[in-house]
């Protein structure tokens, strides 16, 4: 059985030292951008888990609020607060 022609393009080694540092150069530009588009990325889900946690201490607050105006913020927790 013959085998199938090979149509694969070998890709020449850069062989000067400065080919390899122009290359070497790209990639770590490339690896830059995209650690930016991370880190972006991080600092606004970073924001929002931020905006989330406001949003839970004010409820807590309220929370507070309501169980020191119905008596219930004496400070002592459920199983506390039980007759024994």
């Amino acid at each position: 059985m013959p085998a199938a022609p090979c149509s694969s393009e070998i890709l020449p080694f850069p062989i000067r030292p400065d080919d390899r540092l122009r290359r070497a150069l790209r990639q770590l530009d490339l690896a830059l951008a995209e650690q930016r588009q991370a880190v972006a990325g991080l600092r606004g889900e970073l924001a929002r888990l931020g905006e989330a946690v406001c949003g839970l201490d004010d409820s807590l607050g309220q929370f507070r609020g309501g169980a020191r105006q119905h008596g219930g913020g004496s400070g002592t927790g459920r199983a506390g607060g039980a007759a024994a």
